[in-house]
């Protein structure tokens, strides 16, 4: 988790120095303002390190408007990055062209009267950007309905998905307590909660797990670890969940109402890393003829000929969470978010999640609240 940090902090500071070249360095400023100017956007380049939990900051624990702006200031770096590198690009394409056509309507990318006019347009488009990942970040999840038609539902069954909820220490209580009520009001049959729902050490998210229990259910709560629960400790996370009254199912399953079978296996790379085996068989070993088959896996996989599965739920990916990331997410994973098929005529769903790790903030990959109804086909 910290090498984490410290990798986006190095690739912050990267970003920046872009930043402070086309924004900055052009200025008829003196040196010393320049100096100084270079040392904030240093600053704002290792803000991933400084807004880490880990660090256990005084001030980012016990001050939200001092942890939320040190967030507001690394997305909007980000954002704004992103925006000038793609003007930049564009820019630069369409004065080469000028050149080559020998065509002088097309000004320099280094034309400062036009440059500054131009960012100046960039910061106020990624403050209003940067404005609205707040938001994403600290608003209830979205209710976002998918339905599911098979032939081997005889009656429709109504499920909450609830991933990557990533409970540390430095999270709102409120925003727990506001999903809690939020998916209850739906009057789910069952509660998924496929990984990532711990995010810290237990002795710190203990309170706020708590709240969690007062998620309802008939059929019951499910849970399966995702990469976090390693990270944070497996045997404690887990504790912790069962002790909420969930039920865990690690390649292991569970009837219910005798036309579903839930079954759960470990996160599929941390699994490995942490010595632990990853048994599809032994997941559905009690199900039964006809039985429409469900797998919660935190991350998303097609285990091609092996899909013993009608339906696969993951989350793992956010979404990609802030945009630029959707592109590197997806890079790292074959699939992002939303209902896929699959090979062996299967389906994974990928939820963006309903938290988010690192910056409480989103962008352009809202947060959701998934309420999965499973329906007899037609």
């Amino acid at each position: 988790m910290i090498s984490c940090a410290v990798t986006t902090s190095v690739l912050g500071c990267f970003a920046t120095f872009f930043l402070f070249w086309r924004y900055v360095w052009y200025l008829d400023l003196r040196r010393k303002q320049k100096f100084l100017f270079f040392i904030l956007f240093l600053l704002a380049g290792c803000i991933p390190a400084l807004t880490s939990y880990q660090f256990e900051s005084f001030l980012g624990r016990y001050f939200a408007a001092y942890r939320y702006s040190l967030y507001f200031l690394f997305v909007l770096c980000i954002i704004l990055f992103t925006t000038t590198v793609l003007r930049d690009i564009i820019w630069t394409a369409v004065y080469a062209s000028g050149r080559l056509f020998k065509t002088n309507k097309i000004v320099s990318p280094f034309s400062k009267t036009v440059l500054t006019r131009l960012n100046i347009a960039l910061l106020v488009i990624s403050l209003v950007c940067t404005g609205q990942a707040c938001y994403e970040g600290l608003r209830i999840p979205a209710l976002k309905t998918t339905e599911f038609a098979s032939s081997k539902i005889k009656h429709p069954i109504t499920i909450a998905v609830l991933s990557d909820l990533h409970i540390h220490r430095v999270i709102d209580p409120e925003k727990i307590k506001g999903i809690v009520e939020k998916t209850n009001n739906q009057n789910p049959d069952i509660v998924l909660l496929p990984g990532d729902i711990i995010d810290d050490e237990i002795g710190r998210v203990s309170e706020i797990a708590e709240l969690l229990r007062g998620l309802k259910a008939p059929d019951g709560i499910y849970f399966v670890t995702g990469n976090h629960e390693f990270y944070t400790g497996y045997d404690s996370s887990v504790g912790l969940l069962k002790n909420l009254g969930f039920s865990f199912l690690e390649n292991d399953g569970v009837v219910i109402d005798s036309q579903l079978f839930i079954a759960g296996i470990p996160d599929l790379f941390s699994a490995a890393a942490y010595k632990s085996d990853i048994d599809l068989n032994a997941a559905f070993q009690k199900a039964l003829p006809g039985q429409f088959r469900l797998l919660m896996s935190h991350t998303p996989a097609d285990f091609g000929k092996s899909n013993v599965f009608d339906l696969e739920v993951s989350g793992h990916t956010h979404g990609g969470q802030i945009f630029p990331f959707h592109i590197f997410t997806k890079l790292y994973n074959k699939y992002l978010a939303g209902l896929y098929e699959t090979d062996n005529d299967a389906a994974i769903y990928v939820s963006r999640g309903s938290g988010q790790w690192g910056p409480q903030m989103r962008f352009l990959a809202p947060a959701e609240i998934t309420i999965l109804k499973l329906v007899p086909e037609k």
